[in-house]
């Protein structure tokens, strides 16, 4: 490896940062910030490590009531019981409620559990902010997502570094207006 290689990864990661419209991004920062319920969080792989950071951020930092749906015993369980494609519809149909938000990572946007994710949101009554990678995939065309923001990279680490700058921007963003309060 190269110190090229290296330079270049930052460089087409910086690229597709600057894409992320900041506007939708301060958009989801005051539409959490409002929430009056809980604010749900689901991803699978690297997005569902996100999940449980931006979950823990925005309580911790934030003071934003947050869960991330990734408790290993109850994925696992649904997953074996049921079908992996219902491990965080299932979990929202119990749990979501009017007034509350749910939140969803996908590098690709197509993961199956992911757009039904978004129909269980919808049918609660849940706020449904898409966080995307690429193109957007099936999720920026899912009737049930109400704000998408999209990280424009064909690379599903620079997709993830995106998502990760997009959810620290949030929470950055809110810590910031209580420090202005």
């Amino acid at each position: 490896m190269t110190g090229d290689f290296i330079k270049k990864y930052i460089d087409q990661t910086t690229l597709a940062m600057a894409w992320i419209n900041a506007n939708k991004v301060a958009q989801a920062a005051n539409i959490l910030k409002e929430c009056s319920g809980t604010v749900w969080v689901c991803g699978n792989g690297g997005s569902a490590s996100l999940a449980e950071h931006f979950a823990q951020d925005l309580a911790k930092q934030a003071g934003v009531r947050a869960i991330a749906l990734t408790n290993l015993a109850y994925v696992t369980a649904l997953a074996n019981d049921v079908c992996y494609r219902r491990i965080f519809s299932d979990q929202i149909y119990s749990f979501c409620k009017l007034g509350d938000i749910l939140v969803l990572i996908s590098g690709s946007g197509n993961s199956e559990n992911i757009l039904d994710a978004a129909c269980a949101g919808h049918d609660k009554g849940t706020y449904v902010i898409g966080i995307t990678g690429f193109s957007g995939g099936k999720l920026r065309q899912n009737k049930h997502l109400d704000l998408e923001i999209n990280v424009p990279a064909n690379h599903m680490g620079r997709s993830e570094d995106g998502h990760l700058c997009v959810c620290h921007a949030i929470v950055y963003g809110l810590m910031e207006d209580i420090t202005n309060e």
